[in-house]
């Protein structure tokens, strides 16, 4: 675990502030585009068991394999009480998945108290068994699929007895997380990979109409060098707003006096203290009454934090409510990354009905070998009518350009590119705890916590 000496420089934040960029006539993208569509629902088990279906084959036959799945800090936890005698005795499994003929990656996160083999199939597809060896590490397992013919199939692990395996009710528990099916860019290239690293960000014809340099010299200074004109803050735990903990349990109170400027550069800490019956404090910027735009290039340079139960994000949201509450007018993530996993940041759009009928829907980048969340990177979107793109570094991760918005008792859905289509305001936050990350919280060696952004404004 790091020091609190290394923790205060891991969170500096170089953040070229929503640098916004409107879109020139003669702009031509170069950059290669891929739809990212993961045909697992709830593939991170934030809606608990929600899309999944389970088969123990012990329920039948006392003597096969039998377990029991829960949802815990965020992962799925399968308690393996007796493993049967086949494989397939214990199944995870969606059904039906309408599969089209064509190329797929095939992934997800596991770990097991044992090492052991753990089986994942799309039945009936005419594709082979896959077969992974799990250890007691959480890791990333990945497999390409050529699927022949269009077709409903079932997506399944196989989590029984493996062929000749000795064990036969020796509990233990396998934990699974982050489950992905979708389509691979048949290029060669992963869409989920960092693409070519020379190949710049083209901002050649993006005109730059608002940024921040925090270098003291706004007209609406606070005591704490915070230009009023272009921020404001969103203080306590969210139930101000109607959101206790700001909607996603997450565990500090958010104070302006955590924000700061300093040196040329705008401080965001988070604490270990009590105030306002939380027993953390950090800070939340918004610009909904200062700059709200449609369309355009939003960037930041950033270092984010490492450690669990740090949460920090640059994000959009709607200025209005036009097509009804969460997640109905939508919501943008540009970046968002959990501490405890500094090889990985997400991007993601929040769309569909209001609560709970929304849904959502992007992709995660994985850093090259050598490189994590701790180091500076330039994470942006470009977001033009129909089409929403993920860069970091300049490197092209994630293209979206399906999505949907529907009024609560409204048979019909709005028309495309709804609710991406009305403008939206920046928020640059860091939250303790919260779901994105199963409820885990930072140990208190890792506080006092700091964001530091620092700018430079420009094309």
């Amino acid at each position: 675990m790091k020091n609190k000496a290394c923790v205060s420089l891991l969170l500096t934040f170089a953040f070229l502030i929503a640098s916004l960029f409107l879109k020139g006539n003669t702009y031509a993208d170069q950059l290669n585009l891929d739809t990212q569509q993961n045909l697992i629902l709830n593939g991170g088990f934030e809606e608990g068991l929600e899309g999944w279906k389970i088969h123990n084959q012990g329920v039948y036959e006392s003597w096969a394999g039998l377990a029991d799945f829960s949802v815990e800090n965020g992962e799925l936890k399968v308690e393996i009480k007796q493993v049967g005698w086949a494989w397939w005795h214990i199944q995870l499994y969606q059904e039906p998945i309408e599969v089209a003929a064509g190329t797929y990656k095939i992934s997800f996160d596991m770990r097991s108290d044992i090492k052991r083999t753990v089986y994942v199939e799309l039945v009936n597809s005419g594709t082979e068994i896959l077969e992974f060896v799990v250890d007691n590490a959480m890791k990333t397992y990945e497999a390409i699929i050529e699927v022949p013919s269009d077709g409903s199939y079932k997506f399944m692990f196989g989590l029984g007895r493996e062929p000749d395996e000795e064990i036969f009710n020796t509990p233990y528990n396998i934990f699974i997380d982050n489950v992905r099916f979708e389509i691979y860019d048949e290029t060669g290239d992963d869409p989920m990979e960092p693409g070519n690293p020379e190949q710049p960000i083209q901002k050649g014809d993006w005109t730059l109409v608002w940024s921040d340099e925090f270098d003291g010299t706004g007209e609406n200074l606070n005591e704490n060098g915070v230009d009023l004109n272009k921020w404001d803050f969103q203080e306590g735990t969210g139930e101000q707003y109607g959101l206790i903990g700001w909607g996603n349990n997450e565990q500090q109170y958010y104070r302006k006096e955590n924000v700061f400027v300093e040196d040329g550069k705008l401080i965001i800490e988070a604490r270990k203290e009590s105030f306002g019956g939380m027993n953390y404090t950090s800070g939340r910027l918004y610009t909904a009454k200062t700059f709200t735009k449609k369309y355009g290039r939003f960037e930041a340079r950033i270092k984010l934090p490492a450690g669990q139960g740090f949460w920090p994000a640059f994000w959009l949201m709607p200025a209005k409510s036009v097509y009804g509450g969460w997640a109905a007018s939508g919501e943008i993530d540009i970046m968002e990354a959990r501490g405890r996993i500094p090889n990985e940041v997400w991007g993601t759009i929040h769309y569909g009905g209001s609560w709970p009928n929304n849904t959502n829907n992007g992709g995660k980048y994985v850093f090259p070998e050598g490189q994590d969340i701790t180091d500076f990177h330039e994470y942006a979107i470009e977001w033009e009518p129909g089409e929403i793109r993920w860069y970091v570094d300049g490197e092209l991760y994630l293209t979206l350009n399906n999505w949907y918005s529907q009024g609560e008792n409204q048979a019909a859905k709005y028309s495309f590119p709804a609710p991406f289509d009305q403008e939206f305001y920046i928020i640059l936050n860091l939250a303790i705890g919260g779901n994105f990350d199963g409820g885990r919280v930072p140990p208190d060696d890792l506080f006092p916590a700091r964001m530091e952004v620092d700018v430079t404004a420009g094309v």
